[in-house]
């Protein structure tokens, strides 16, 4: 298990860890088992380095929804958290990317009408029937002049030919992403998801072995 792996295993079982020096801080204390114990100390060097180098940023340990994240290899996106995390957590999935946050949105910009069709418009053509996904993309929209230029620019371009295939792409398991939290009686039963990703809410998801459709699956490191 990587360090970021540990950090959000216990950030999903309420825990928060905190470097301090040469040692690492829990809190809550009181909610800290032998496993997790057992668990730090496992992987204390490699926790302390990351919780180190979080530690000097800006905002560390202040939860947000949305983080800009850019890959050593150049690659920039926005990522959207629900819940929201902090950025030791963000920075412990996406390791060696620069992470920063994205400013608040304004609640009072509206959506422009020809964005809400273009949205909606994008939305039926590829299939997506889920209220709460379309909701979110319309919200997101709504607060990202960056995501409003995106839709535009889209005019005239097609849905996926193959929706079947398209889908086929994404198909993944739950007990292979670094979201995914075990329950703890079995860990062969019904589980959560850490950032309570859209997929996630589908009927059908959550059970660690069931194939699904998810775009926020983070595979863990080997």
């Amino acid at each position: 298990m990587t360090p970021a792996e540990v950090v959000t295993r216990l950030a999903a079982e309420g825990i928060r860890l905190e470097g301090d020096g040469a040692k690492i801080i829990a809190r809550p204390s009181s909610a800290l088992t032998d496993r997790h114990r057992a668990l730090i100390r496992q992987h204390m060097p490699s926790l302390l380095a990351l919780l180190t180098r979080t530690a000097t940023e800006p905002e560390a340990t202040t939860p947000r929804r949305l983080w800009s994240i850019r890959a050593p290899d150049g690659t920039a996106w926005e990522a959207s958290f629900h819940p929201a995390q902090s950025l030791a957590v963000v920075m412990a999935w996406y390791s060696g990317a620069v992470v920063e946050p994205v400013p608040d949105p304004d609640p009072r910009r509206p959506l422009p009408p020809d964005v809400a069709d273009l949205v909606n418009g994008w939305l039926n053509r590829i299939g997506e029937a889920c209220p709460q996904t379309r909701a979110e993309a319309l919200e997101l929209a709504r607060t990202r002049p960056s995501v409003q230029e995106i839709y535009r620019s889209m005019v005239g371009v097609a849905a996926p030919p193959d929706l079947g295939q398209a889908a086929e792409r994404f198909t993944v398991r739950c007990s292979s992403c670094v979201h995914f939290q075990p329950s703890e009686p079995d860990p062969s039963g019904f589980g959560s998801c850490v950032v309570n990703a859209p997929a996630s809410r589908r009927e059908g998801t959550l059970w660690p072995n069931a194939e699904h459709n998810c775009h926020d699956h983070h595979e863990v490191s080997p």
